[in-house]
């Protein structure tokens, strides 16, 4: 059965979520698939069929397909299109057993929820961002030994780890070390607990090696370098030979926008990424980001700025001013944009371990520098939160 994707709304997820609420009883409200009262049409959408797929890898491939002529950064956080897919695709997610009863997941595996730390649960949308920057390599992360459609312990180990997820490098690295690509499996020994070199071994020496090593700016064979001797084994029987990732369109800049990004938001740089299509959170590591091609900043904030109104001069806008030791290079950008009134994005959080909180549009007013070698900006922040 072919079908045209469609989005969720509010009455159709109400549906559906009562639904999954209710331990998956009786037929799935699949009439919520095409109903306009319960779901909006998405442009740009091509049909997605019913098929016995072998794995969440080509699931997403096939929806992947689907959804190329549709503007990707603005349907990643849709709720209302992954929970349609979720429906349309219910019987793959939550297949009937021999007494006719399905076995229905934790809510986050079907619907999307706000929370940054359960993005990776959704089986289908984490299935969909995968394949899209990752091609082929994202077989090691959408492929189960022990069922189609189970969320693999591979997975499991890498997913809930958000910055070796969306490390590129680290995502074809599991695919060299432990998919064995003439069965399209993943290789013997690979989750064994107390295995050598095993996934459980390599996510945990990974997180310890980002504490010394940028690893989102390294290659998988430069990653693979910094193992220690336990996975020499399992390096020895990679295979180092590029492959093409399909669907990868490395010559083009990532497109920066704002529509889906509201005042007062949380974000980390990890979401940011994938939100708008960077590679690696690598390139907005940075305080100071100037997208390519684009007339606009971001600036990224660890400090108590504060914020005052000035209703009198302005009454939707108030000065925000950042005072810290500067990089040269980022007081140079900030007069320039000054002078042309290139417009500031403001992200700012108080502690390294938070999210960013996104304040909104900005123009730079004065840029101040004091005694001790600091700078004091003073930011005109319109539309603020």
């Amino acid at each position: 059965m072919k079908q045209r994707i469609r989005i969720l709304n509010e009455a159709g997820i109400h549906q559906f979520r009562a639904w999954l609420q209710a331990g998956g009883a009786g037929e799935p409200p699949r009439d919520c698939l095409l109903d306009p009262a319960t779901t909006d049409v998405l442009a740009g959408a091509g049909d997605v069929e019913q098929q016995d797929f072998d794995s969440r890898y080509d699931l997403a491939s096939h929806i992947l397909n689907a959804l190329q002529e549709c503007d990707f950064n603005r349907i990643s956080y849709a709720p209302g299109l992954w929970a349609w897919l979720s429906l349309f695709y219910v019987d793959l997610l939550c297949p009937v057993d021999r007494q006719g009863r399905r076995t229905v997941l934790e809510l986050p595996r079907y619907l999307l929820t706000p929370e940054y730390r359960s993005y990776y649960r959704h089986v289908v949308r984490e299935a969909v961002i995968l394949v899209r920057k990752n091609g082929e390599y994202a077989r090691a992360l959408l492929t189960s030994r022990t069922g189609r459609f189970r969320i693999s312990r591979v997975f499991e180990e890498v997913a809930s780890r958000r910055d070796l997820i969306s490390n590129p490098g680290v995502v074809e690295l599991v695919w060299r070390l432990y998919f064995n690509p003439k069965r399209k499996t993943i290789r013997v020994g690979v989750t064994g607990q107390g295995r050598a070199g095993g996934i459980r071994r390599f996510a945990i020496v990974l997180q310890q090696l980002s504490l010394n090593y940028d690893l989102p700016a390294l290659g998988a064979r430069q990653i693979a370098d910094l193992l220690p001797r336990e996975f020499e084994p399992w390096k020895r029987r990679a295979n180092w030979e590029p492959i093409a990732i399909p669907g990868q369109s490395r010559g083009s800049a990532p497109r920066v926008r704002f529509e889906n990004i509201l005042a007062g938001s949380q974000w980390r740089r990890t979401q940011l990424a994938e939100l708008w299509g960077y590679s690696s959170i690598q390139s907005l590591s940075k305080t100071l980001i100037a997208p390519r091609g684009q007339d606009l900043l971001i600036l990224f904030i660890t400090s108590a700025g504060g914020a005052d109104g000035d209703s009198a001069s302005a009454p939707d806008a108030i000065n925000f001013c950042w005072r810290e030791a500067i990089p040269r290079p980022t007081v140079r950008r900030l007069t320039r944009a000054a002078k042309e009134e290139t417009p500031v994005h403001l992200f700012q959080r108080v502690q390294s371990s938070t999210p960013f909180v996104y304040l909104g549009k900005s123009h730079v007013g004065t840029l101040t520098p004091c005694a001790d070698g600091s700078h004091s900006v003073e930011f005109r922040l319109y539309s603020p939160q």
